[in-house]
């Protein structure tokens, strides 16, 4: 083996060695990044189904207070309006 091989092999090896490095800089990235987006889905994803059982709870305790008051019915309700308006 000449010197000029042995010159080409070992810039050959450093141009392997930089390539490699940045792939690893890369994909030591895209983990961070994959890792910060899996984070904000998740705390979404809670938020999400927070809202939705606060909201199924909000409903399901009107429906209880409009099933155990009578006074708060819609056809009350509508009859007391009605009735409103025509003393006008």
């Amino acid at each position: 083996m000449t010197s000029s091989d042995y010159k080409l092999l070992e810039q050959m090896n450093h141009v392997t060695t930089e390539k490699y490095k940045a792939m690893t800089d890369q994909a030591t990235d895209l983990v961070l990044f994959m890792e910060e987006l899996q984070k904000k889905c998740t705390i979404r994803r809670r938020n999400a189904n927070k809202r939705w059982t606060d909201t199924r709870d909000d409903r399901h305790t009107t429906e209880q207070m409009c099933r155990s008051n009578p006074t708060s019915s819609r056809s009350t309700r509508s009859r007391r309006v009605s009735m409103s308006w025509r003393g006008r």
